[in-house]
């Protein structure tokens, strides 16, 4: 029931029997729950990054006082991220680094960081990245989805941006259907 909780927790559990004089009964349970290992974030998002990109993102591991652990390796599967492990407390306290390796292949990804420990319950720990490789110009969404047999009018917009931040102008767009309409909205000349 606790499982992936931490910090103070209140439940109520409802007992019925067969008493004549309290045939039902709650029962509070107050407490606090207390993680064994903390992995903040849980997650890494890296956003759109250019092919260039030298980034850094940081994991922090915290072991509880009540069951000390120590890492024993970290790692990423791709090779377009190397990770750095720094020990802040010995068998409390630990940070990851995590850090692009360029020239980055465009495109999506998902991968994870791999954590391993001498931690009984916890021998391994999975921190999930996920983001996209973009080039000067790139569009949100990176694709765009139409239904095929719909006699229903459809609209979707695709936004364009540059990843250095210059401005740029839109000259021509080329519809990939000619029963295809595009209208542009806002400036011929963008900057993010």
């Amino acid at each position: 029931i606790l499982k992936g909780r931490a910090g103070g927790q209140h439940k109520r559990v409802m007992i019925e029997s067969n008493d004549p004089d309290q045939p039902r009964l709650t029962l509070s349970l107050i407490g606090e729950a207390v993680a064994e290992v903390a992995v903040k974030p849980d997650r890494i998002y890296w956003g759109n990054l250019r092919s260039d990109a030298a980034e850094v993102k940081t994991v922090d591991i915290r072991f509880d006082d009540s069951a000390p652990g120590h890492i024993t390796g970290a790692g990423v599967i791709s090779p377009a991220f190397a990770v750095d492990l720094e020990t802040n407390k010995s068998g409390l306290a630990y940070r990851i680094q995590i850090r692009s390796v360029p020239p980055l292949v465009f495109g999506r990804f998902a991968t994870h960081v791999w954590i391993t420990t001498d931690s009984a319950h916890y021998p391994q720990l999975s921190v999930p990245m996920q983001g996209r490789v973009v080039g000067d110009i790139y569009t949100v969404p990176d694709e765009l989805w139409l239904a095929s047999a719909t006699t229903q009018s459809v609209s979707r917009l695709l936004m364009v941006q540059s990843s250095r931040k210059q401005n740029f102008k839109i000259v021509r767009v080329d519809p990939p259907f000619p029963d295809m309409d595009v209208t542009e909205i806002g400036r011929a000349s963008c900057r993010e």
